[in-house]
């Protein structure tokens, strides 16, 4: 303004187009905001004076450890990692945040939710760590050796306590054996007496042979179905655990052996649709065994020379021992054959998350509540089945699965399983053994129809029909009749 009214005073009269946009070009300049002239001086101005600080400070080198990043809210997240760029230049500085990868993406894709889902060959969540993180580095997943190794220290610490002098003693070689993990070296009872004696005899204390028994029970399974992450293995064992002192608590302690409630919970977190029919199984029998575990235990573990399974006939036995997680399940000691697992499945039936140890799958559970609700909220969600990953597949379909199992009711078409094969074709033997797991008494007549356009594989289909004539002919399932009769008039 005030160069303004100077060009106006300076005029008299003879205010000319070139003078009046002299003048505006000059105010413009004026009229660039302060604070954003003086922001990269400020900037340049805290580099100077940290740079100062950290050599008055006497610090060859300046360290910030930023641990558990991903656990907090996006909008945190994000102000952390702006406020780490400030010290992105710093001389004699460097910050190690340790984070889970997609949690931080998916806060950036919250923070910039109007940006483009994709920048040329990446994600925008992607490129944005790309530019801030200069040097990336993953840990790498425990293997077998090292998992074995791991719940062997954690069953020996919860049994004699950190501070106990066996468990001093023991720690230390436990780490050795982790020192070159391609030896694949194993904290077994000849090291374990080694750690406490000075040689391979003695009596190990009941504590440690139980942990080290117990950790080669399950290490292989559980390495597997963890894929190898720390975390996941200890939030296992705590599970197991709890879940043992509950049943303590509760009066039936005496009937729960560690190794094999650690088993039935292998099942339960990493194979929910065996553990669902293990359970049905279970309660189906009088004395809470299950017959068809003796043929698969038997066929899993019997050598041979020529490959035939020794089951007991059953087809459920024969398929279970086909499929390789199952197998390698059951070549798992303790053998379950004789073994009531009724107090099992009562300790393990409580209310589980969707995805059991999984970790980062919230964000399906929006998608698995809209399959168990009515066909409308079907319809909205089917654009989104067919971008779902073949794990993600199959841990929605294991959802919504193990809730329309839990409440026992299918009165009705499971819509939502049924949308979610006809765009994951890979799901459909999944499909298949759901339907076939039915009760027969409580097969309805929707099983007849809306299937040819789901279940398409010439085998499986093969095998429903067969399924739904064995119900007619059991005579099990009057309303099954009565549509199978009517679908026959119309055609």
């Amino acid at each position: 303004l005030t160069v303004l009214q100077g060009v106006f005073k300076a005029a008299k009269g003879d205010l000319t187009i070139e003078k009046v946009t002299e003048a505006v070009t000059e105010a413009e300049g004026l009229l660039k905001p302060e604070a954003e002239e003086k922001i990269p001086e400020q900037v340049r101005q805290f580099h100077a004076e940290f740079e100062d600080l950290i050599k008055t400070a006497g610090f060859d080198k300046l360290v910030v450890l930023i641990d558990d990043l991903d656990r907090c809210l996006p909008k945190t997240a994000i102000e952390t990692l702006e406020a780490i760029r400030l010290f992105l230049f710093a001389p004699q500085t460097a910050f190690i945040i340790a984070a889970d990868e997609a949690m931080i993406e998916y806060a950036v894709r919250q923070h910039f939710p109007d940006l483009p889902t994709v920048s040329g060959p990446m994600s925008y969540a992607r490129y944005y760590l790309e530019k801030l993180i200069q040097v990336p580095f993953r840990i790498p997943a425990l293997g077998y050796a090292e998992t074995q190794t791991y719940i062997a220290l954690l069953l020996s610490q919860a049994g004699l306590g950190e501070a106990t002098e066996h468990f001093s003693k023991l720690l230390p070689h436990a780490r050795q054996c982790l020192t070159q993990p391609w030896k694949a070296a194993v904290l077994d009872a000849a090291t374990a007496k080694k750690a406490l004696f000075g040689a391979a005899d003695g009596n190990l204390p009941p504590e440690i042979s139980h942990a080290i028994t117990v950790s080669q029970q399950i290490a292989r399974i559980l390495t597997d179905g963890t894929k190898g992450n720390p975390r996941q293995i200890k939030r296992f064992l705590n599970s197991m655990f709890l879940r043992y002192d509950i049943a303590a608590a509760r009066g039936f302690g005496a009937a729960i052996k560690q190794p094999v409630l650690a088993k039935v919970m292998l099942a339960e977190s990493f194979n929910t649709n065996f553990y669902e029919q293990l359970t049905r199984a279970t309660f189906s029998s009088s004395d809470g065994t299950v017959k068809e575990l003796a043929g698969l235990e038997k066929s899993v573990r019997l050598v041979v020379q020529e490959k035939e399974l020794a089951g007991d006939g059953s087809k459920e036995a024969d398929e279970w021992a086909k499929n390789e997680w199952i197998s390698t399940w059951a070549k798992c000691d303790p053998e379950l054959a004789d073994v009531d697992l009724r107090p099992y499945v009562f300790v393990t039936r409580d209310k589980r998350s969707y995805f059991g140890g999984a970790a980062g799958t919230s964000h399906l559970d929006p998608i698995v509540e809209a399959l168990l609700g009515k066909d409308l909220a079907v319809r909205g969600v089917e654009p989104q089945l067919p971008k779902l990953s073949a794990l993600e597949a199959e841990q929605v379909f294991d959802a919504v699965q193990s809730r329309i199992l839990q409440t026992d009711d299918y009165s009705t078409r499971p819509a939502g399983l049924v949308a979610l094969t006809k765009a994951k074709p890979a799901l459909q033997r999944k499909l298949f053994t759901f339907l076939r797991d039915i009760p027969p008494p409580k097969v309805h007549g929707w099983v007849t129809t809306g299937f040819d356009k789901v279940i398409v594989d010439p085998t499986i289909k093969a095998e429903f029909e067969a399924t739904i004539q064995k119900w007619v002919q059991g005579g099990q399932s009057p309303k099954l009749a009565a549509a199978v009769k009517m679908t026959s008039k119309k055609k």
